[in-house]
C-alpha cells in the first residue's frame, strides 16, 4: 500500500484586500507545492510560488475540513 495522502494548508497567501488560503491534497509537501503551481493561473503562479515557499502552516493526516469566509 502506498503512502497516504495528507492535506497541506498555507494561510496568508495571494493577499490583496484580505488573506487567501492554499490547500493541496498530496503525499508530501513538495508534491503539494507542485500540484498548487500546476493548477494555478499564469497570472497567480509567481505570487503563489513565493507565498508557499515557507513550510505549510498546517498538515492534516486524517480527514479534516477547511473553510474560508469571503472578504472584500
Amino acid at each position: 500500500m502506498g503512502a497516504k495522502l495528507r492535506m497541506f494548508v498555507w494561510r496568508e497567501v495571494l493577499c490583496d484586500n484580505t488573506d487567501g488560503i492554499a490547500v493541496a491534497l498530496a503525499h508530501d509537501e513538495a508534491e503539494a507545492r507542485a500540484v498548487l503551481l500546476r493548477d494555478a493561473d499564469d497570472l497567480d503562479r509567481e505570487t503563489l510560488e513565493w507565498d508557499i515557499e515557507k513550510p505549510a502552516d498546517e498538515v492534516y493526516p486524517t480527514p479534516h475540513g477547511v473553510y474560508v469566509w469571503g472578504g472584500g
